[in-house]
This record gives C-alpha cells, structure tokens and sequence, in this order.
C-alpha cells in the first residue's frame, strides 16, 4: 500500500554496509487478545530519538544463541511485522522468543538474528497525507540502525521479513516493493488484495472512519488509492532476476475474506512460478495458532532447498 511509488518504479536499494465488516471483526478480536503485558524479556529494546517522525520510535531485536565456531556478524537477519494493537515486543509478549531461542540452539531452524520494528497500526505505508512515514522510517533507519546494532552486513540472500495480520501485507509489500532487498516473505492471516477487492476495502464508510484510510491510502477514486492496495499488480512487477519465497498461513476460523485472499494470492504465485508453500492451519487469528507455526516456516524460509520440511 505504498503511497508514493509506482509498481513498475521502484528504486533500487543499497545493499551495502554502512475492510469490511467480518474483516473488522477479526481486527477487533486481535487488538484485545493482544492488549497484554510481555511476560517474558529476551528482546533488547532501542529508541530512535532523531526519526521522520515527531516523536522517538522504539524497535527491539532478538540476537541469535552463540555457537561454536559460528561467526554471529554473519548470521542471516529477519526482520518481523506485528500485527494491529501490537507493538515491537511482540515476541516476548506473545512467548515466541523462547521458542525460537530453544529452535536455534536444538539446530530446527537455523541460527538467525531478528528485528522487530514498530509499526504502531500505521499499515507500514507512507501516509498518503504525508503525516506518517512508516515505509521509510523502517526501510532506511530502522532496519539500518538494526544492522549496526548486531554488527552485521547481510546480503539480499541474508535478509528476510515476516509479518502477521496488519503486518502480512506489509511485509509482503515491502518485499515487492523492494526485491533487491529481502530473499524471502512470511505471512499469516493478512488480506492480500487484488485490485477490485482494494476498491470495496477502500471504500466502505466503516473502513474508512475506523482505520483512516483516506488518510493512510487517500480517498476512493484518487488516482494511487486502490493502486496502493494491491498486491497482485506488485507481485506482476516483480522482476524474474530476482526471485522471492513466500511462506503463507492462514486459519479455517478466521473471516473467508482472509482465508479467500491469501488462497488467491497464493494462485497467483503459483502462476508466476515463484517458490511458495502455503498452509491452512485449524484455527483463528492470533498469537495461540500463529506461534507453533513460525518454527516451520522459518526452517522453510531460512534453508536454501525448497523442499525443506
């Protein structure tokens, strides 16, 4: 849902070092089973005090268990999107950093560092007000800053991005926006829209007053506004020299308009020939079907053959 940039336009990115309403329901349903404190501190949380914004930002990041004879600066990253009424503690809120911990040290994922940015519930979009710069702030300061922080320089083939709910369709935009900048995408339960389904998301009265979408993706009919929702017309600028994975996941009891457009996008995928599994868990939206998934996917994600179980 970038605000400022043409699918066929994207810039090139340095690599170098230094909705409706059964969808608002299962938002409303997130935001409070989320509205809890971190029972546990793994994370290291940072603050950016010069940021585009007019206030400091926080991100955190989960540095990888130490190993014999493993170099951490040259761990591979992944950089991890929360959903709506979520915030970048994510992980040690919701019990996920443990788990990954006790996974890379149990050698059933490989070992990686993690960056958790805060997207607040601003879609990691650039406003289309210009009051919010959220793309930018987490692609040119954040994950920057992040990098130096854990005293890595990684590779496209190194960097990752995953995302949940609000952030799904962040992180899977933000990897077709920039494709020269993450080697694969891991998304659970995000609406992943095509251009027509953009066009009633944007212009329902409920969408627009509870989320601000005129101001996030400006009002219905502006010539960007459905452009900027939809993934599919990014997914057909994709670039065939530079191939991405797709790790999707959504649950049987979450809203059919969820479960429908992960499906579609994933058939779309399939169509591109571009490396994807997709898994449809028993379950809803949130956290308690989410966690056990993120092993498997990272094992996915994180291994070079696309078989990897």
């Amino acid at each position: 849902m970038s605000s400022s940039r043409k699918p066929s336009a994207r810039p090139r990115m340095s690599l170098q070092p230094r909705r409706t309403a059964p969808v608002f329901a299962a938002l409303l349903a997130a935001i409070l089973a989320l509205a809890c404190s971190p029972k546990s501190q793994h994370l290291q949380g940072h603050i950016l005090v010069h940021t585009r914004f007019d206030r400091p930002m926080p991100f955190a990041v989960l540095r990888a268990p130490s190993a014999p004879n493993i170099d951490p600066h040259t761990l591979p990253v992944v950089v991890v999107l929360h959903g709506m009424g979520d915030d970048h503690r994510a992980f040690d809120r919701h019990e996920v950093t443990q788990g990954l911990l006790d996974a890379m040290e149990d050698g059933r994922i490989p070992l990686a560092h993690f960056i958790l940015p805060s997207g607040e519930k601003g879609f990691y979009t650039n406003w289309a007000d210009g009051a919010h710069p959220y793309e930018d702030h987490i692609m040119r300061d954040v994950i920057r800053i992040a990098e130096d922080v854990l005293g890595v320089s990684p590779t496209r083939e190194q960097r990752h991005i995953l995302g949940v709910s609000m952030g799904a369709e962040g992180a899977v935009r933000l990897a077709l926006t920039y494709p020269e900048f993450f080697a694969s995408v891991t998304a659970f339960s995000g609406l992943l829209m095509t251009q027509a389904e953009a066009d009633k998301f944007l212009s329902n009265a409920f969408t627009r007053w509870f989320m601000h979408a005129d101001k996030i993706w400006g009002r219905p009919g502006a010539p960007n506004a459905v452009r900027n929702a939809d993934t599919h017309a990014l997914l057909g600028a994709l670039p065939d020299d530079l191939p991405l994975r797709f790790y999707l996941a959504s649950g049987t009891q979450e809203s059919r308009e969820i479960q429908q457009s992960m499906a579609r996008f994933k058939k779309a995928l399939d169509q591109r020939q571009v490396p994807a599994r997709f898994v449809q868990y028993d379950g809803g939206h949130g956290w308690r079907w989410w966690r056990p998934l993120i092993t498997k996917a990272l094992r996915w994600t994180l291994t070079p053959s696309e078989d990897a179980d």
